[in-house]
């Protein structure tokens, strides 16, 4: 009997033993979801923490013979710093139309494509089915004739986070890479841009037939020794450091960023030799809803979080757009939503986007002798259904750096949610600087738009309660003036 339960615990210590890194991986994760729920809220339900969009690009231009067609983000003529080669296809014309799969941003508004030898091109807006999913056709009587200048390839960030614990804040920035890769070609580049961790990390590409090793030491790509210190930000910007690449990656034509963006995988090794690996969980539905530790951003000039300093102070957008995933993008997507203003008639600016009115223009605030009017109840809609349901967004003229900072304050004492708050919580404010992700430069012109989000719970109480919201501007030691205020709903 004694032998027997010898044995018995010594199977038992061994089973113990061998407890699997993929075990080990969980827990990390679950508790990693936990602290993340804790201190940001819960993500919206269809949340896949991966900003790419997959349209579907249909041409019959009557033509035949065999054609390159090249689908860009926006025109390259008239808005060449938006525009990005999305795709690059080769095709024989048939009597059929010819359907090609484009990853993009999903924010996207439009689709330019040209057909190279045919000199032909045509722009359409994106709509999306309803189904959700985005399906552009062009036929011959859409294309106009004229040949579409070259435009860089689009690209993709990658941001790692493998800490796991809420005291340490996430900032997604212990591997950055960024993968260059036009739908249609078989190869990619990848770029690694950051390296915030201190462990010892290799990173890989999972291929259908082998596992190419991209870099065995992230440190020792940028020529240092393993764990040693961080390699990627200081306060306020980033080091100046050429990007360490891996040239023409095998992925195959039929590659995409939002289904195989998972097959780039970070691998850290512990003091304990163990290893876990992270990547981003695949686009279906068993991980909607759930906090990653990667993400993806679709944006060729995303500026990742700076190291040692909260989401809050460095995007303080992000965890608002954690609750309204698909809705709220401010923190990455200044390129493709707001980066150019257009000066309008009457002297104000107007971001470059759909805003649903003009709350006060130029003249209404030269007339007010220069201070922006109280914003009055009845500017502001009732909205339902959503969680965000509109941002106010200031335009300010004449800064030329320095600091300035922008609030509103509701008059009736009332709390907002989900922002940088003071005074108990009943102002709200966002603060323009050169290093503010919430600025949106203005290009050709000397204007700029922050925004401050109000929700759909926030604008039905100020309604009910016929309140009013007070504009206090702080131009610190600037020349800066507000120039108009747009609501732009969600």
């Amino acid at each position: 009997m004694k032998t027997k339960l010898l044995i018995f615990s010594a199977i038992f210590l061994l089973l113990a033993g061998c407890r699997s890194d993929f075990d080990y991986q969980f827990e990390r994760m679950d508790q990693f979801g936990k602290d993340f729920v804790e201190y940001y809220g819960w993500p919206n339900s269809q949340q896949n923490w991966n900003t790419t969009m997959q349209y579907e690009i249909k041409v019959d231009a009557d033509t035949t013979g065999v054609w390159t067609l090249k689908v860009y983000s926006a025109d390259p003529r008239l808005q060449p710093e938006k525009a990005f080669l999305l795709g690059n296809f080769s095709f024989e014309a048939t009597d059929e139309p010819q359907t090609f799969l484009v990853d993009g941003p999903y924010t996207l508004s439009s689709i330019c494509i040209g057909l190279e030898g045919y000199d032909a091109y045509a722009i359409k807006n994106a709509t999306t089915t309803s189904n959700g999913e985005i399906a552009v056709s062009f036929r011959g009587e859409d294309f106009d004739y004229g040949f579409l200048p070259s435009a860089p390839d689009m690209s993709y960030f990658i941001a790692f986070e493998v800490a796991d614990s809420k005291n340490i804040a996430p900032d997604y920035n212990d591997i950055v890479l960024e993968v260059i890769h036009v739908s249609g070609e078989e190869t990619a580049d990848v770029k690694l841009r950051a390296v915030g961790a201190l462990e010892t990390m290799r990173i890989s590409y999972k291929g259908d037939d082998k596992t190419v090793m991209l870099y065995e030491d992230a440190h020792g790509a940028f020529g240092y020794h393993s764990p040693v210190t961080v390699l990627n930000v200081y306060y306020n910007g980033h080091y100046d450091r050429t990007p360490i690449s891996y040239r023409n990656l095998q992925v195959g034509s039929d590659f995409s960023m939002l289904e195989d963006a998972w097959r780039f995988v970070v691998t850290i090794t512990q003091e304990d030799e163990s290893t876990m690996d992270f990547a981003i969980r695949p686009n279906n539905e068993v991980f909607w809803g759930e906090p990653s530790n990667v993400f993806v951003v679709a944006n060729p000039k995303w500026d990742w979080m700076c190291e040692d300093r909260t989401i809050e102070e460095d995007m303080y957008s992000f965890p608002y757009w954690i609750k309204s995933y698909h809705q709220y993008n401010t923190w990455w997507d200044s390129l493709w939503d707001l980066q150019v203003m257009v000066k309008q008639a009457d002297g104000s600016y107007k971001p470059d986007f759909i805003y649903e009115d003009k709350v006060f223009g130029l003249q209404d605030i030269e007339a007010a002798g220069g201070q922006v009017p109280n914003i009055p109840y009845g500017k502001l809609k009732s909205y339902t259904g959503a969680d965000a349901g509109a941002s106010l967004c200031f335009v300010v003229e004449g800064r030329k750096g320095g600091t300035v900072k922008v609030a509103i304050e509701r008059t009736d004492g009332g709390r907002f949610e989900w922002f940088m708050t003071e005074n108990g919580g009943s102002r709200a404010f966002v603060t323009m600087s050169d290093y503010n992700a919430n600025v949106d430069y203005g290009a050709g012109c000397d204007a700029e738009a922050c925004h401050i989000m109000l929700t759909t719970k926030e604008i039905k109480e100020i309604v009910k309660q016929k309140a009013s919201l007070k504009v206090i501007f702080d131009q610190g030691e600037t020349e800066a003036k507000i120039n108009s205020v747009w609501l732009r709903t969600r």
